[in-house]
């Protein structure tokens, strides 16, 4: 069976749809988060940024961008970020005069915090309805999902949200 995107447009097939359906689903909880997070001047790819220094003090830009799965410049752009909005701050520490080391403010923090109301708000809207069973399940299917991706391309340090 065959699927329209629209109306006289290229025709998809089921799993087109599916892989659709996902992207519409992550773009629109982006949508919502990103809106209401505005007012704090932070994104939704720059709070992940901030709560990974927050659970991680010191850790260096190389160590966000190997567990976050992102480019090293993308996380050097987004510290920067980060930093001129007073919200990390850089350590050099005498043992390694070239690696700097990310520690979140009291700043960071709050909104980090803030941050997280917002994600758990719209992430409880958007599951609501589920059953535990059927959490676990998309659990289950998302990590197969990303295993499946995640061997076809070897370097999965590039990330093109």
């Amino acid at each position: 069976m065959l699927y329209f995107l629209r109306k006289g447009e290229e025709m998809l097939t089921p799993l087109n749809q599916l892989g659709f359906e996902l992207h519409k689903v992550n773009r629109l909880h982006r949508i919502c988060v990103n809106t209401e997070a505005e007012e704090m001047g932070l994104f939704l790819g720059q709070h992940h940024i901030l709560a990974y220094i927050l659970h991680n003090p010191g850790c260096s830009q190389k160590e966000i961008a190997g567990a976050l799965r992102q480019s090293p410049a993308s996380i050097t752009l987004s510290s920067k970020r980060l930093e001129e909005q007073g919200l990390i701050e850089k350590e050099i520490r005498s043992s390694n005069l070239r690696v700097n080391h990310l520690v979140v403010t009291p700043k960071g923090k709050e909104n980090c915090e803030k941050f997280k109301e917002i994600l758990d708000k719209y992430d409880a809207k958007m599951f609501e309805g589920f059953s535990e069973d059927e959490l676990a399940q998309l659990d289950s299917f998302i990590k197969r999902m990303e295993d499946n991706l995640g061997k076809t391309k070897p370097d999965n340090s590039e990330n093109n949200d």
